[in-house]
């Protein structure tokens, strides 16, 4: 009985010590990604717009009429639900994203948390109409607790930090260069439908910016693809929009994940009730 005890232990050490070594290995030879410090964020480009459209969404190609909604996105007022799920590991590992949005031409605050078996975090930002923003820590995401104070920006210099900026339309930057392919899918009872591939470097500059600072990331992750499907009535207004990515990020040697992200409008043009602007000062 001892000599099996003593079999038994030897096997366990030499596997811990495989794993040991395969995790060595991933550390030194495998993926990296960029430092953060090595993005250069004056390389984003920006979002391409129609202010005042001339024709209408049936003469207008699938780019003209996306660059006509992100014309009128930000002066518009709105509530939306974010929604989206990060899946890796043939599907062993998932990070759920869920958020919210409340957008004025005055205000807008957007809620996020996201959770995974690893990673849980949640920060509630707001944007003034003097483009202070603030952002708010959660402590405690499953129990929706939160810091007491709220860390202040101007509106560049949470750009700097963040990447992104949560009152457009996505987190990719969409304009006549990163788009490399569109075209409409469909036009039913007022609706349109459009599908709109991405170029992975350019289009994702401050998007990768965001995921590492949201998601906790070390180094900055590296897409492979992404793609945008955007809902939008004859009017130019969003209806919902769909963002699909693939890339890596620098764990377990570079771990390949895909991603879905959907963002579904509502009360468009009408009043918007803000929840819980109290806990900013």
């Amino acid at each position: 009985m001892k000599k099996w005890i003593t079999i038994l232990i030897e096997i366990i050490i030499i596997l811990a010590v495989v794993v040991w070594l395969i995790f060595l290995g991933f550390s030194i030879f495998g993926f990296k990604g960029k430092a953060i410090d090595e993005l250069d964020l004056t390389q984003k480009g920006e979002e391409q717009r129609i202010d005042i459209p001339t024709k209408s969404i049936d003469e207008y190609s699938p780019n003209e009429s996306l660059f006509a909604l992100l014309g009128q996105i930000r002066d518009l007022n709105y509530t939306a639900i974010v929604q989206g799920e990060v899946s890796a590991l043939g599907g062993f590992y998932k990070q759920k994203i869920d958020g919210q949005k409340f957008c004025t031409s005055d205000k807008s605050l957007y809620i996020s948390k996201t959770t995974s078996s690893f990673f849980k975090d949640g920060k509630k930002i707001l944007i003034d109409s003097n483009n202070q923003v603030q952002v708010l820590q959660a402590t405690d995401v499953v129990k929706d607790e939160w810091e007491g104070n709220t860390t202040t920006y101007t509106l560049q210099n949470y750009l700097n930090e963040y990447g992104v900026d949560f009152r457009e339309l996505s987190n990719y930057t969409l304009n006549s260069e990163t788009i490399l392919f569109s075209q409409k899918l469909s036009s039913t009872n007022g609706v349109y439908v459009f599908e709109y591939n991405l170029d992975p470097e350019k289009a994702t500059i401050g998007y990768r910016l965001n995921m590492a600072k949201m998601g906790g990331l070390s180094s900055l992750p590296e897409f492979a693809s992404c793609k945008i499907t955007v809902s939008m009535g004859e009017d130019f207004k969003p209806l919902s929009v769909v963002c699909e990515d693939h890339y890596k990020v620098a764990l377990l040697g570079g771990l390949k994940c895909s991603s879905t992200l959907t963002t579904t409008y509502g009360n468009i043009g009408s009043e918007i009730t803000f929840p819980e602007l109290q806990q900013f000062n």
